[in-house]
Parts: structure tokens; C-alpha cells; sequence
């Protein structure tokens, strides 16, 4: 029999009691470890190969694409359920998905430990100073492979859906009243918008001076929506309230929140909460405000800076509706990129220093202003 303790925190003298009577120590925390072989406690420490960082962040990656695609309700997935005039909406908030919200985190935790025992092949397991959410995960990666568990079974979510769903309404109430209080820009017709982000590349300021009266730049294109585009996004955000019980409820949905045989729907219960009442709620008022935006302007094409993924499909979707050709142009190697099957792409793509030479940005614009397509709806119409 081999008995494990996975050690994040405690007292070196439990330490060494527990190593008299034979189990083997695994420490987690290599703050520990200096006074482990002080006190000349035998020790492991988890394997931290590159290979291995790599399979759990692929573990993670993998789990939040498939997730969109599971079905969840009636043989529907989150891609079909939410939907806004045509295009998904999770396209608009699957990066906050796995970067922002409890979900991927228990994925990663579960994919650890689960490597861990499969390496280690433990008998029994006893966790010493496991946050409570991880000892829950240990315990249940445990219960897959057969592994008796000693210690903890309970934790809280971290968020209450409550707290998103307030979050969202506060996020609604102060869109409209930068709406109440926003004056019409006046963009000069014949030009070429430049969507930057604040604080955005130091070499996409240099463009920008190069390309002098060629643009147009806005920086906060969510803050250009009229009342008109806030009302059709609080359509969609009505929908998508409705949308939360019906997720909440579905067995399919408890079943998805689970990988390799680890449950985990009551520690993130939120992230739909945080899915479906803030982050897409916000990214249909941009979806509006820019394609109304768009269509009032014509510019020539639309240059999209705009690293945050999510964001950067929400605008090429609005330009899309628009009928306006799109370039996005992404010089940081260590930003989001597109994939074939990521939604909304763009008519071209420009990366690394190709995003900042002028001349090659002119003549996509005028090989993309002569391919120039009418606009594929009607902005609010649903």
C-alpha cells in the first residue's frame, strides 16, 4: 500500500509524523521545500516538465472549445442557444469564458491532480492545506480512479451568480447614460476607420501619425451607441436572461461542467451567470453601437487593433452586418490569434511587422475597398 499526502501548507513536525508512519510526502508549494530538507524530511516535488505544463493548458484549451459545441439543451449547444441575428454570441465571449470565470480553472486543477495519481498510482490520498476547492477536485479525482480519500469534500463557488447578474445591470445603467449625455461624431466620408485600443501598441502609434487624414481613429467604439442601439441590446439581454434558468436547469449542462470524470457544476455554476448577464449583454451593445456606427459612416474599411479577442469577433461581426471590409492587424506575436473555426473572420490579416508598414496596410485598403460588399442585414432588426 502506498499512501500520498499532497502538501500545499502546514507545520513541518506534522510533516515528519507523517513520514514516520510511511507516506510518502508530495510537496506542492516550493516555498516549503527549504524547510523540508532543513528538518531532513523526505520529499517529492510534482513533475513540472514543459511537456506536462503544456498538456494541462491544452487540457484547458480543448475543454472550453468542445464545451460550446456539447449539447445542452433539447440537442442544442451554447453556440445555437444564444444567438444574435445570425451569428453566435458565444464567438463574442468564449475567451472570457476561459480566461475570467471559475470553469477552466477546476479543469486545470482536476487535470493536475489526475496525472498526478496516475503517476504516483497512491493506494490512499490525504491533502494537508488544500484550498477548499482543490481538496474537493483531489477527492473526486480520487473517486475516478479508485484512489481512498482522506480529508475535506466541501467548498463554496468562489462567485455567486447574484454578483454577476448585478454586475451586468450596473454595466447596462451606465451604457445608457453615457447614451443620454454622448453627442454624434461627424467622421469625414472616403475614410478609413482605425479601431484602437487605449494603451495599444507603442509601433501603432507611429502608424497612426503615418497615416495621417487615411483614418479616422476611435478608441471606444461601445461608447458611439445611440438609445436606439441600446434598446435593441436590451432585447438581446432579455433573451438572454431568459436563456440562464433554462441553462441552469438542463441536466446536459451539469453533465458538460466535467472533465476526465470530475464533476464541478457547483463550484461554477456562475460562469454562465457571468456569461449570459455581463460579458454578452456588453458585447451585443458594442455589436450595435458599431454597426450602427458603420453603416452611418461608410468608411472605406474598418483597421481593427484591438487584441481582447472576444471584442475583435464582436467588431468583425458588426462589420460584417455592415457590409464594410475588415483588416486586423496584429503585431504582438503574444496575442490571440484567429482559427478557421473561431467565428467571425476578418477579410484580411496582417501580423507582426506587416501590421505597422504603411505601405502594405494601404494596399490591402485598396485591393479591400474594391472588393467592398453591401451590408448583410439591417442593423436592429433581430
Amino acid at each position: 500500500m502506498k499512501s500520498l499526502v499532497l502538501w500545499a501548507a502546514g507545520s513541518v513536525d506534522l510533516a515528519a509524523r507523517r513520514a514516520r508512519e510511511g507516506a510518502t510526502l508530495l510537496v506542492l508549494d516550493p516555498r516549503a521545500q527549504g524547510a523540508f530538507e532543513k528538518a531532513g524530511v523526505p520529499f517529492l516535488t510534482p513533475p513540472t516538465s514543459p511537456e506536462t505544463k503544456d498538456a494541462v493548458e491544452a487540457a484547458v484549451r480543448t475543454w472550453t472549445r468542445v464545451w460550446g459545441r456539447l449539447p445542452l439543451v433539447d440537442g442544442r449547444s451554447f453556440r445555437e442557444l444564444a444567438e444574435w441575428k445570425g451569428v453566435s454570441l458565444w464567438w463574442m465571449g468564449e475567451a472570457f469564458f476561459r480566461a475570467a470565470t471559475e470553469a477552466p480553472r477546476c479543469v486545470q486543477a482536476a487535470e493536475t491532480f489526475l496525472r498526478l495519481l496516475e503517476a504516483e498510482r497512491p493506494t490512499e490520498v490525504e491533502p494537508v492545506g488544500l484550498p477548499p476547492r482543490d481538496a474537493l477536485l483531489l477527492s473526486r479525482a480520487c473517486t475516478v480512479l479508485g484512489v481512498l480519500y482522506h480529508g475535506p469534500s466541501s467548498a463554496r463557488p468562489r462567485v455567486k451568480a447574484s454578483e454577476w447578474e448585478a454586475r451586468g445591470r450596473r454595466e447596462s445603467w451606465a451604457a445608457s447614460w453615457r447614451a443620454l449625455r454622448r453627442r454624434a461624431p461627424v467622421f469625414a466620408p472616403g475614410r478609413t476607420a482605425l479601431v484602437l485600443e487605449p494603451g495599444a501598441d507603442p509601433a501603432l502609434g507611429e502608424l497612426v501619425a503615418s497615416l495621417g487624414d487615411e483614418v479616422a481613429v476611435v478608441t471606444h467604439p461601445e461608447r458611439l451607441a445611440s438609445r436606439r442601439a441600446l434598446a435593441a441590446a436590451r432585447g438581446a439581454g432579455r433573451a438572454l436572461r431568459d436563456l440562464w434558468p433554462r441553462l441552469r436547469a438542463s441536466p446536459g449542462v451539469h453533465e458538460s461542467f466535467a472533465h476526465r470524470g470530475v464533476a464541478f457544476f457547483d463550484l461554477a455554476e456562475a460562469d454562465l451567470a457571468g456569461l449570459l448577464l455581463s460579458r454578452l449583454p456588453a458585447a451585443v451593445r458594442l455589436y450595435e453601437a458599431a454597426a450602427e456606427w458603420l453603416l452611418a459612416a461608410r468608411p472605406k474599411a474598418v483597421l481593427l487593433a484591438v487584441p481582447g479577442r472576444d471584442d475583435r469577433r464582436t467588431l468583425l461581426a458588426a462589420a460584417r452586418a455592415a457590409g464594410v471590409p475588415s483588416v486586423v492587424l496584429r503585431p504582438a506575436e503574444g496575442e490571440d490569434g484567429e482559427r478557421a473555426d473561431g467565428g467571425p473572420q476578418p477579410d484580411q490579416l496582417l501580423t507582426g511587422e506587416a501590421a505597422t508598414d504603411r505601405e502594405r496596410i494601404l494596399a490591402v485598403l485598396r485591393a479591400a475597398g474594391a472588393e467592398c460588399a453591401p451590408p448583410r442585414d439591417r442593423v436592429g432588426e433581430p
